[in-house]
């Protein structure tokens, strides 16, 4: 989904915004919290929305190049029309001084509407269309210095989008990818299944192809305990973490 190409380094494109309130109480030495945003773009989280939005301008515009300057709002946000039709996630992490979001993504839920994938990858499907209840994931970001937090961040973000996908029996999953993504999904044991050939695709400034995700598997590798745990309504938090453990400086961006 991406060139390989980084043109801002971490620590530059994760945008710090205001201390919020999601850091309370028995919560507020946690280090780091998983939400569900919720469905389309009048989220009441709207800091949060916003960061997750800025999150995606400087990742997608300004490290890899995948969207062109254009896609660039006055605000410094990127978002698309598929935004009104998606749910939305993101992992949110403590600061001294504020809070960041360092990770996200979004489901598209196709209804009635073609996917992106139905329309940007020719061949994708051996019917016309994808299936009503299927969705589309898209804008998947982890950013993080520190390899162990990347990971927890990747596994709770994923965690909660296929209890999401498992609760409203959604599905099934597919992606426009690119081989550099495609491997690192490999490397992580997602179970993927090439679904077309690879084509340039204009948008995207890179050459994709599309892939099917096995939700039902990553749902039974993930187990219903966690997937339970990571069950989150729309507004709801899940914390893991310490402010007190010790952590990599900032300033050491890979």
């Amino acid at each position: 989904m991406s060139k390989t190409e980084k043109r801002i380094s971490v620590h530059e494109a994760i945008p710090l915004i205001q201390p919020s309130g999601i850091f309370y109480d028995e919560n507020k030495k946690s280090r780091f919290a998983v939400t569900n945003l919720g469905y389309g773009t009048g989220t009441p989280e709207e800091q949060i929305f916003k960061g997750m939005l800025q999150l995606r301008s400087n990742v997608y515009i300004d490290q890899t190049g995948f969207l062109d300057e254009d896609a660039r709002l006055e605000d410094g946000t990127e978002r698309d029309v598929d935004d009104e039709r998606s749910q939305h996630f993101a992992v949110i992490e403590n600061r001294v001084g504020g809070i960041a979001v360092i990770a996200c993504m979004r489901l598209i839920n196709r209804g009635e509407i073609p996917l992106p994938i139905e329309e940007l990858i020719p061949g994708a499907f051996e019917t016309d269309v994808a299936e009503n209840k299927s969705v589309e994931v898209s804008r998947f970001i982890v950013l993080h210095n520190e390899k162990r937090e990347r990971a927890l961040a990747r596994t709770f973000l994923l965690a909660t989008a296929l209890s999401h996908i498992r609760n409203n029996d959604l599905g099934p999953a597919y992606a426009i990818v690119e081989s550099e993504l495609d491997a690192h999904l490999t490397g992580i044991s997602v179970p993927t299944q090439r679904i077309s050939e690879p084509v340039w695709v204009e948008e995207y400034n890179t050459t994709n192809f599309g892939i099917r995700i096995d939700t039902d598997e990553m749902i039974r590798r993930f187990g219903d305990d966690l997937l339970n745990d990571f069950s989150l309504q729309e507004g709801e938090y899940k914390y893991w973490g310490s402010m007190e453990e010790t952590t990599k400086s900032l300033d050491e961006a890979v």
